[in-house]
């Protein structure tokens, strides 16, 4: 099973109009065609309190007096639904008086379009309207998403933090009665959650940096099969405590236009992540690949593998994948959401195949420098 993490896009925008002119809807809907707007027409303000609870709109659009319910109560109404209240509101009138703009306005409107208006002048005012709506809508998600992904992250840290007191102040109370070899245990235990709390430090202030836009990207030509053994070299700690074989088949040298830093930190993240979720005396295997104009590189273990329904969560900030590695190592999924944005941004791409029991093999692909 494998995961290509895809772009999301938009669905067609929707409008729901509120006039009981059907001239005037007809118009609308003629001026809609070929455009990517659907709409939806009731003929009175009651029957829009009903029936725009069925779809959720992008923006209304009502006549400033339909039967029923007049359109200033009626945009009261929608505003004081919290539901509906970030809807943008546009009112069609005959009536230029400015008591009734004003009081358009005051009810919670957010344009007026006099009547007879030019056809090529509302939809691109209606256009503006929804394309601001969309990017209020993607920014108050956006940070939703970083708020809650920030608090399970404090959440996280926490964890190691705590192991790190409380072993701490057990070894310091008790050390001249403990053995040496209970000794070595504690401090075994005081390692593993400080290697922790440095792994997720250091894909926060990176992942932070990145989201600040203050993170430089120099790409340069750079050896890609030496920074791969240098981390090999890096994580020989990690490797010897759970007795595992790293194997790299490295042919040739390969050459990448990257930034080394970023490309850096990609390898270092899916090699930690590989060692944390093989079992002890696991294996892993890394091997890299030219295909077409971009390097391909594999990082592939042994482990536990991801269960299908995880697999397209993996890369997802909006999305929290936690399960504990082999030591019960914790893990908030941040760093693959660095490798993401990291690969990315070279134009390249990452993606992961795994089965559980069995797996993972984690591939990203990066741009080949050119020959000299």
């Amino acid at each position: 099973m494998s995961y290509y993490p895809e772009e999301c896009t938009h669905e067609n925008s929707f409008i729901f109009i509120v006039d009981s002119n059907t001239e005037n809807v007809n118009l609308l809907i003629d001026l809609f065609q070929g455009t990517k707007i659907d709409c939806e027409a009731v003929s009175d303000g009651f029957e829009a309190l009903d029936k725009i609870k069925n779809r959720k709109p992008d923006l209304i659009l009502i006549d400033i007096i339909p039967p029923g319910l007049d359109g200033f109560q009626l945009c009261e109404n929608f505003k004081n639904n919290p539901e509906l209240k970030d809807i943008p509101v546009v009112f069609t009138t005959t009536k230029t008086d400015s008591q009734y703009i004003v009081k358009g306005f005051e009810s919670g409107a957010g344009d007026f379009i006099i009547k007879p208006y030019d056809s090529a002048e509302l939809l691109i005012r209606l256009q503006t309207h929804i394309k601001n709506k969309l990017h209020y809508d993607e920014l108050r998600l956006i940070n939703q998403t970083k708020n809650k992904f920030l608090s399970l992250i404090a959440h996280d840290l926490r964890n190691p933090f705590t192991i790190l007191l409380n072993f701490s102040e057990i070894l310091y109370q008790n050390f001249d009665e403990f053995s040496d070899e209970k000794k070595k245990d504690y401090l075994k235990y005081i390692l593993e959650s400080s290697q922790q709390s440095y792994d997720l430090m250091e894909n926060l202030f990176r992942w932070a940096r990145s989201q600040s836009g203050i993170m430089e990207f120099y790409p340069s030509r750079i050896n890609i099969t030496e920074v791969i053994k240098e981390y090999i070299l890096f994580t020989k700690g990690y490797v010897q405590n759970k007795n595992l074989n790293v194997t790299f088949r490295a042919d040739m040298n390969v050459f990448v236009e990257a930034d080394r830093n970023m490309v850096a930190t990609v390898i270092r993240n899916l090699l930690l992540n590989a060692i944390k979720y093989t079992k002890e005396y696991g294996k892993i295997f890394i091997e890299t690949k030219i295909r077409n104009k971009f390097a391909e590189i594999s990082i592939t273990d042994t482990g536990i593998g991801i269960e299908k329904e995880r697999l397209d969560q993996l890369f997802r900030i909006d999305r929290k994948v936690k399960t504990a590695g082999t030591n019960r190592e914790g893990g908030t999924g941040l760093g693959l959401i660095l490798c993401k944005e990291f690969i990315e941004k070279h134009g390249g791409k990452i993606w992961v195949e795994s089965k559980t029991g069995e797996g993972s093999k984690f591939t990203f692909s990066i741009p080949l420098a050119e020959s000299r």
